[in-house]
């Protein structure tokens, strides 16, 4: 329907982009039409229980948010390198190669360990301090290069944008740590009690 009937929305953006890309299927397209609503959801809410925690242990950053002094999403990105909903990718080695010494046979599973990735030293000074003075593009959050995921400006605008309203609706949360479920490749908040003391404007 949408390849008679295009329109501004994202499969129609992708099927004109098809007609100059021939290896991208239609189930490319649908494969990656689902990942966005699957992870809309639980990786987005999280997102925001993880940054807005984050922040709100930084006053001076959450008052330069609130000011307009500093983008949201800067921040965002940060808290998100530090602690991303996202901590594993699988991928499958189309070729054998080496990487650090360790060889990877072709059609090998591997598996991309994002949330340690964001906390090398060797990749970021002082990696397990929160620090928006950094590049945001250097996070691994939404990974990196082809199989970058098509929905980071959308998922970063959706949890900015949330963050900062509550942030100018003076949200507080519940003391102490996040808890996460227990679940393999993502790290998802329980729960974060948030308490707003003024309207949002």
């Amino acid at each position: 329907q949408r390849r008679a009937h295009p329109s501004a929305d994202l499969l129609s953006h992708l099927l004109a982009f098809q007609t100059s890309a021939a290896d991208l299927t239609d189930d490319h397209i649908i494969d990656g039409a689902f990942l966005i609503l699957a992870d809309g959801v639980e990786n987005i809410e999280a997102g925001v229980a993880i940054a807005l925690k984050e922040i709100l242990g930084h006053p001076e950053t959450a008052k330069a948010i609130i000011a307009g002094r500093l983008a949201a999403e800067t921040a965002v990105s940060e808290a998100l390198r530090l602690n991303s909903p996202a901590q594993i990718v699988p991928r499958i080695a189309r070729r054998a190669f080496t990487l650090h010494g360790t060889q990877i046979a072709a059609d090998l599973p591997v598996f991309l360990c994002l949330g340690s990735a964001a906390r090398d030293p060797s990749a970021f000074t002082d990696a397990d301090c929160f620090d928006t003075g950094r590049d945001p593009s250097a996070g691994l959050v939404f990974g990196i290069g082809r199989h970058r995921c098509i929905g980071e400006k959308l998922g970063l605008a959706q949890i900015a944008t949330l963050v900062t309203a509550l942030l100018r609706a003076g949200a507080t949360t519940s003391p102490g740590p996040l808890h996460h479920h227990p679940r393999f490749g993502h790290r998802w908040p329980v729960a974060l009690q948030v308490t707003l003391t003024q309207r949002a404007g």
